[in-house]
């Protein structure tokens, strides 16, 4: 953009999509956050969102190299549901990767950043297909469950970011007509 126009976008937008790889393997370093905090001293508005992946079943073994791992519901056995209940190996994977992204969130507010924050995105898929075999069907495994079970995991999460010290982040929701039916 800058080549193009001689001017910076206002936002940039951060994923935690490999959070859950290991450090020092090559992948995203979430222990750096001069990218983060250089744009937001710039005065420009950080965002933040996360491409959460889940193991493909329970014995799955996560690689360093970070396979293993998917965010479509039809790659994996893990269950939005399971993630909230005590317990279930997809409770225990849901609340380590939570406490992953805010260890970089505390340490985002500590650095006097303020940002979007935009988790379980797009729940509920193609939005504007209207038939067809994927007709209903969600994009990522939070939206899989359905809307009750989707609400629970926000209303989780930001119950455990805060219940962490988190409040730095401005919560956005991604909305969309299910399947394009606004009824």
């Amino acid at each position: 953009v800058y080549a193009k126009t001689g001017k910076y976008p206002a936002i940039n937008c951060y994923d935690f999509i490999h959070i859950h790889v290991p450090d020092g393997n090559g992948w995203i370093n979430y222990k750096d956050l001069t990218p983060v905090t250089e744009w937001a001293d710039a005065g420009r508005i950080v965002s933040l969102m996360w491409h959460f992946n889940v193991p493909k079943t329970e014995t799955t073994t996560v690689g360093s190299d970070g396979s293993g791992v998917t965010t479509l519901p039809s790659q994996t056995t893990f269950k939005a549901s399971n993630a909230l209940v005590s317990g279930t190996w997809e409770n225990q994977w849901f609340m380590a990767q939570m406490d992953k992204v805010a260890d970089v969130m505390l340490r985002l507010q500590d650095a006097g950043v303020t940002a979007l924050w935009r988790p379980f995105h797009e729940a509920a898929g193609n939005s504007t297909l209207k038939s067809g075999a994927d007709w209903g069907k969600a994009w990522f495994w939070w939206g899989a469950d359905g809307a009750e079970t989707y609400k629970r995991l926000w209303q989780t999460m930001f119950s455990h970011f805060q219940s962490k010290g988190i409040h730095n982040l401005i919560w956005v929701w991604t909305t969309q007509h299910y399947n394009g039916d606004a009824a």
